[in-house]
């Protein structure tokens, strides 16, 4: 996603020094003016280019940074859902429909995902690279590991 607004923002960029060039150089621009107006067109471009590429850059921090915060939380829901006896998928099932903030659709999404393909492995990874932050990804290869080691999830949980 990152590398998809990076190459619209170059393009819109490009598109600005392009279309301005077109337009000083139709209009008959020479000399010094050329070289005032090339200048201008090129910063014009590089803002053009800078403002959607960072406005994007803060919205998906703040993003992560809001999955981040309320990921303590719901792993301590997750933690009491397995020393209850219920297993890691209908935990997730619950933390769906019953969590609020992000990652309440994320566990639906999971949930979803595995009832489709049927391997909470390849739901788990999916869910990390969608929210693709690093203490996700961490939790999901620990989630990963210890379901296959053992069925207590409690100790491995309250760890994370």
């Amino acid at each position: 996603m990152d590398l998809d607004i990076l190459i619209a923002g170059v393009i819109l960029g490009l598109a600005v020094l392009l279309g301005g060039g077109f337009v000083a150089w139709t209009s008959g621009v020479k000399g010094a003016d050329l070289e005032i107006v090339g200048t201008g067109l090129l910063v014009g471009a590089l803002i053009v280019t800078a403002i959607p590429v960072s406005i994007f850059h803060e919205v998906r921090v703040k993003q992560a940074n809001r999955v981040e915060a309320s990921l303590p939380e719901n792993l301590t829901k997750l933690a009491g859902f397995n020393e209850r006896g219920i297993g890691l998928l209908q935990s997730f099932h619950i933390l769906g429909h019953a969590a609020t903030g992000p990652l309440a659709t994320e566990f639906r999404a999971l949930e979803r995902d595995v009832s489709w393909n049927g391997s909470l492995v390849n739901g788990l990874r999916r869910m990390c690279a969608r929210v693709n932050t690093l203490r996700m990804t961490k939790l999901s290869i620990l989630l990963e590991r210890s379901s296959a080691a053992t069925g207590n999830l409690r100790e491995v949980l309250d760890i994370a």
